[in-house]
């Protein structure tokens, strides 16, 4: 994690206690290498009910000064890989390239919108994200992604659509 940190030139990470306890992850030598971690449970104690009714008003009524113009050719995700062959590397993707694939998928899958997605691929992933999350999120369907701590009952969900490796 250290090495994709550093090459994305990374000075944040914001998780969960919660998150990282699942997972057992340390994040002791991103500390020690100057990130600045910040944990959601903690970072809720700063929001004071005046700021969270501020930010909702910005938003009721003025939302477009509350969004920002993305660049279609900024980066949107990092995606960093296995590093099997030396050190990671990591793989710019634009929201062009996200939506381009997305669009490039809609074409050749006939879907439907009552179509249920299971994405047993992971989000770093580059099919796992843009074809089993992007996609049938731009399309408003229901995306369920495995592993979950949701697991149980999976099978009764009815599932049309399988992304799998």
């Amino acid at each position: 994690m250290l090495a994709c940190a550093r090459l994305s030139s990374l000075r944040h990470i914001i998780t969960s206690r919660a998150f990282l306890e699942r997972f057992k992850l340390d994040l002791e030598p991103l500390r020690r290498h100057g990130l600045e971690i910040i944990f959601l449970e903690e970072a809720r104690q700063f929001l004071r009910p005046p700021d969270k009714l501020a930010a909702w008003a910005r938003a009721r009524w003025r939302p477009r000064r509350v969004l920002r113009r993305q660049v279609p050719e900024a980066t949107a995700v990092v995606l960093f890989t296995s590093g099997s062959e030396g050190m990671p590397k990591g793989v710019e993707l634009t929201h062009v390239n996200l939506l381009a694939n997305v669009r490039q998928m809609m074409c050749v899958i006939d879907m439907l919108d009552t179509d249920r997605f299971f994405n047993a691929l992971p989000l770093f992933h580059s099919f796992g994200l843009t074809v089993g999350t992007l996609l049938p999120l731009t399309r408003g369907m229901y995306v369920f992604l495995y592993p979950s701590r949701s697991i149980t009952g999976w099978c009764r969900r009815r599932f049309t659509i399988l992304i799998a490796p």
